[in-house]
């Protein structure tokens, strides 16, 4: 919610500059406000028959997303996230909204649709909007609006506002000015919501308004949404037309307490009854088989057996770009390389390393290709985006070219020290074996967690440390942010990913190439540049990692947000 708040100010101060083609018209966005604040509520002892008063967030996000125009005066977002607990209002404040664009805006044969899994649960929506309609009758009349049972029709300007269903045969072929999906995270799959988001690019103006909550679901196409939604707050992708705001809670936030259900619920106090909420945390802390559910639908949490492996604030702290490979001529490198498939991102990493006040610091450079045709989709805007600034090396075609690669090895062999190449030896048996005729360092790395354990650790290590640097290269830091952390049984770690497009091929390299750097410049007990000793603080209930300082023997772990006192 912070990230989308900043996002806002940093386009608000960007609007006047050559570079940014959008313009802020608060007018545009006052109006759709103005609109939904003439529309009575239609359910609720408390709010029936009284007008609907937005909320601030609600009036943050309206304005936000009708405010913003692009040079032909149509909305510059065409897709808005809204990812808040249940109860919040979503369906209330939607409703008003889907009446306005079909038929207070006069947009010819405007198509507005109300869009879930299931009939029932997409006339939620569009039910709310029919109701409203029948208690306003002076609008109706002079908008000449035809309300019927199960549609909503203006007639001079063909328009209309139906519910839709993703088993609706005739969910195919239309072309919407604006769909409001609902409860995104119960879709099964992702064909119902790729038909809608294809057919709203079919429209200038056209709009997709999402509104959610969390779900449990990591393969689902609302989780992917999520993750791309942080991933363009974050500043790992840059999307100008996607805006996103999730409300829901930290995690060293405790989901037991007030303070953290406030945090998540921004419409507490209003149509969140505190009381409830506190009723039904106390029976899921004394009844764990409750606790998903409510971590899901009132902290908004998505709830999952693995985790984000890398704090990625603290990541992308360590980007210099002042940083150049020509730089490190004299010093050693290993170069970790991942081939993937020829479909699939080929990922090489130059590592190098330095000892700094008896630390070991490493250097990371990443070498990325990818095949024509997979940066060409449509899906993969970033990629277009990266080949664009020359971050990837675009292989002509269908496949990836191996033997650019394998020139990429030779050349970068006799540029640099290279002690190794250590590599998957799936997809490498041509490459490495063209290679070791020529004397090059090829070592073969298992993909197992022992192998990986290590490499891991001292990499997390490194960034806390701020002892590892990148020169700001994005493709890297989206595929660390890509990485999920699977620790098994035996408490070993491996890296993995939730979702097939959330590639992680750059992040496997690197942490292949750091694994083989701890070993060819040995350990803290044979080196001059010893690894920081790191576990988690040790401040009550902090599950963050810290740097460890000796006293008298013993490591302290205390992290920033909890640092050691006189």
């Amino acid at each position: 919610m912070k990230l989308a708040c900043q996002r806002q100010q940093k386009d608000l101060a960007s609007q006047d500059t050559v570079e940014f083609p959008y313009t802020y018209d608060a007018a545009s966005g006052a109006r759709v406000c103005r609109f939904i604040e003439m529309c009575p509520h239609v359910e609720g002892r408390k709010f029936v028959g009284g007008p609907l008063l937005l909320q601030p967030w609600q009036v943050f996000i309206t304005m936000t997303v009708f405010s913003w125009l692009d040079a032909e005066g149509g909305n510059r977002f065409r897709r808005a996230y809204i990812c808040v607990p249940k109860g919040s209002g979503k369906s209330t404040w939607s409703a008003p909204l889907g009446i306005y664009k079909a038929f207070a805006e006069f947009e010819p044969g405007s198509q507005v649709y109300s869009a879930a899994t299931s009939k029932d649960q997409a006339k939620i929506v569009w039910g709310h909007a029919r109701q409203m309609l029948l208690n306003m009758p002076q609008f109706t009349r002079a908008a000449g609006v035809e309300i019927e049972k199960h549609s909503l029709h203006q007639a001079k300007t063909n328009s209309m506002f139906r519910p839709l269903a993703a088993d609706d045969r005739t969910s195919e072929g239309k072309n919407p000015y604006l769909c409001i999906v609902d409860e995104l995270h119960a879709h099964p799959d992702r064909s119902f919501y790729d038909s809608l988001d294809t057919a709203t690019g079919k429209r200038q103006g056209a709009l997709l308004w999402i509104i959610t909550t969390a779900g449990n679901d990591l393969s689902s196409v609302c989780y992917e949404v999520d993750t791309e939604v942080r991933k363009v707050l974050d500043g790992v992708l840059a999307d100008d037309t996607i805006f996103g705001v999730i409300y829901t809670i930290d995690e060293k936030d405790d989901w037991t307490t007030p303070a953290a259900w406030i945090k998540a619920n921004p419409s507490w106090g209003v149509c969140v009854d505190p009381k409830t909420i506190q009723s039904k945390a106390a029976s899921a802390v004394q009844i764990p088989s409750q606790q998903p559910a409510f971590k899901t639908k009132h902290c908004n949490v998505w709830v999952k057996s693995d985790h984000t492996w890398m704090d990625l604030t603290k990541f992308l702290a360590c980007a210099d770009k002042s940083l150049k490979e020509e730089d490190f001529v004299k010093d050693d490198c290993v170069v970790g390389l991942d081939l993937a498939s020829k479909l699939d991102i080929l990922a090489g990493m130059k590592v190098f390393w330095r000892a700094i006040d008896g630390k070991r610091h490493l250097y990371a450079f990443g070498s990325y290709w990818l095949p024509q045709a997979q940066i060409n989709k449509k899906e993969n805007g970033h990629y277009k985006g990266w080949s664009a600034q020359t971050l990837i090396n675009e292989c002509a075609g269908e496949t990836n070219d191996f033997d650019a690669v394998e020139d990429w090895i030779r050349d970068t062999c006799k540029k640099y020290n290279v002690l190794e190449v250590p590599h998957d030896q799936y997809q490498a048996v041509e490459i490495v074996n063209h290679l070791l005729e020529e004397q090059v360092p090829m070592t073969e790395f298992a993909q197992r967690a022992v192998g990986f354990t290590p490499a891991m650790d001292e990499l997390e290590a490194a960034v806390l440390d701020r002892r590892f640097h990148y020169n700001g290269d994005p493709v890297l830091a989206w595929a660390i942010s890509n990485v999920v952390c699977h620790r098994d049984r035996n408490d070993m770690l491996f890296p993995t990913k939730d979702l097939p497009q959330n590639k992680i091929d750059p992040a496997v390299a690197l942490l292949m190439a750091v694994a083989r750097v701890s070993f060819v410049a040995g350990s803290s007990k044979t080196s001059d540049c010893g690894i920081s000793a790191f576990g988690q603080c040790q401040f009550p209930g902090c599950p963050s990692m810290a740097i460890g300082d000796e006293f008298n023997g013993v490591f302290v772990f205390r992290c920033s947000d909890h640092p050691l006192t006189a």
